[in-house]
Order: C-alpha cells, then structure tokens, then sequence
C-alpha cells in the first residue's frame, strides 16, 4: 500500500511542476540625463518594484538626489493573476508602441516592465504615465503601476534590506538601458566647446 502511495506523489508532484506560473513582475519608472563626466546618457531610478505571484511587494522609492525609502506593500492577487495570464499569451512585439505622425509630449517618466514565467519566458515593454483609455493595452499595466504607488507602506526596511533591493534594482536598470538602446538609440552628445587655444581666427577677404 505505502508503495502505490509513493508512486502516487511521485507522480503528482511531477505533474505540478511542469506548471508554468509567474515567477515575478519588475516595475521601474526612470529618467535620462546627460552625465557630463562620460558625455552619456544614463537611466536614473525614481522608483522601482519586484512582485511575486501572491502579490506582495518590495518598493523603492527615490526621495532626493542620494537617499532612497524601502518598505513591504500588498497588491490585489486578481490584479497580478490577470496580468500574469495576458501577457503569458502574447509576446514584447504586441506591446511595442506604434508609430504615429502625431506630437505626443509627455514630462513624466519611462515605465518598464518585466512579467518573467517559471519556464523562462519574458515579456518587457515600456509604458507611460499617463491616463489611458479603457481599451488600451497598456491600461492593465498603468493600473497595476498606479495601485503599487498607492498602497499602503507595511514595513519600512533597514539600510542592509535597502542595499539588496538596491542590487536588484541596478540589475534592472542595465537591463532596461540595454532594451531602450535597442529599441531607439539614444541622441548624439553635442561635441565639447574646443579649448581656446584651438580656436583659429581667419581673416575675412574683403
């Protein structure tokens, strides 16, 4: 009997975890700007997020030019779970914005997302922070950005929780920076005013 049973959960465990599931979700809304040392543009973080399937959510949030706030916040499970299931059936190329004639001006920051699966699969695109309308395929996403920033702070973290979140966010960001560079390159840096001694004053005929 106790032999049928093993056999039994042998085969229902392996059953269940050829389970694809969510793995986790990364939020970052960041900005450019130019650093004059390396004559570069370069990602800067104003907040990021990693969720886990249930929900929950370690934040990070920049609060001035040196000095970031970590804490715990839950999310609706249904909210996760449904964005998990959309993006499972699509791919980045879905959610690549489209090309318009159109003057689109928009002051906030870039919002990248990163939906990754127990099977390896990812999906990562940018959105705006901006109102969509409820049709947009980008509304679901928008949401989930705008219930994460307003939920309510459980637990404030201490300066070691904050350097782990820290690692994790700059991962992020080289990956963030590495999917903009691909999609659009980033604008030429105007070249350096040459040094006077260069400068060469030509007479003008007359």
């Amino acid at each position: 009997m106790n032999k049928y049973i093993l056999i039994f959960t042998i085969l229902f465990v392996g059953c269940n975890s050829n389970k694809v599931e969510l793995d986790t979700i990364d939020v970052m809304a960041y900005n450019y700007i130019l650093d004059s040392e390396v004559q570069k543009f370069i990602p800067v973080p104003i907040f990021y997020s990693t969720i886990n399937s249930f929900g929950n959510a370690k934040n990070l949030i920049k609060i001035d030019s040196v000095s970031s706030v970590g804490y715990d916040s839950t999310l609706e499970e249904n909210l996760v779970h449904k964005i998990a299931n959309e993006t499972f059936k699509r791919d980045a190329t879905y959610f690549e914005m489209e090309k318009s004639d159109d003057i689109f001006i928009c002051d906030g920051p870039i919002i990248r997302i990163r939906i990754s699966y127990t099977n390896g699969k990812v999906v990562s695109f940018i959105f705006h922070d901006i109102n969509y309308e409820q049709t947009s395929k980008y509304q679901l996403y928008k949401t989930l950005y705008d219930e994460i920033n307003n939920t309510q702070k459980i637990n404030t973290y201490n300066s070691k929780e904050i350097v782990k979140l820290k690692f994790k966010q700059g991962k992020f960001l080289k990956y963030a920076n590495n999917k903009d560079t691909l999609l659009v390159p980033l604008p030429p840096i105007f070249p350096p005013v040459p040094p006077l001694d260069e400068v060469k004053f030509v007479k003008q005929p007359k």
